[in-house]
């Protein structure tokens, strides 16, 4: 069975390919990008420390977000919904 690839938008320590690695996600292509209508709010509460936020996107249709777009293995996707708490 051959596993797809799919593209994934990194933004804040998800841009930083060292990052990616240290959570066994390689990529195979790289490049800059920009989603509009959203901003960056740090808005997401750490379970262990009430006082830390971590960055979450949320719809501004007046704002836009900077990142990486990877491309990576889907099977990837959960890793990193396991890392980020999206599950």
């Amino acid at each position: 069975m051959i596993e797809h690839k799919v593209y994934y938008f990194a933004y804040g320590s998800n841009m930083n390919p060292e990052r990616m690695m240290e959570r066994n996600v390689g990529f195979s292509q790289r490049r800059r990008a920009i989603l509009k209508g959203l901003r960056l709010k740090f808005n997401k509460v750490s379970e262990g420390n009430h006082k830390e936020g971590f960055a979450n996107i949320v719809h501004d249709r007046n704002e836009l977000i900077e990142g990486v777009l990877n491309k990576i293995m889907k099977s990837d996707l959960l890793k990193l919904d396991l890392v980020e708490g999206s599950l």
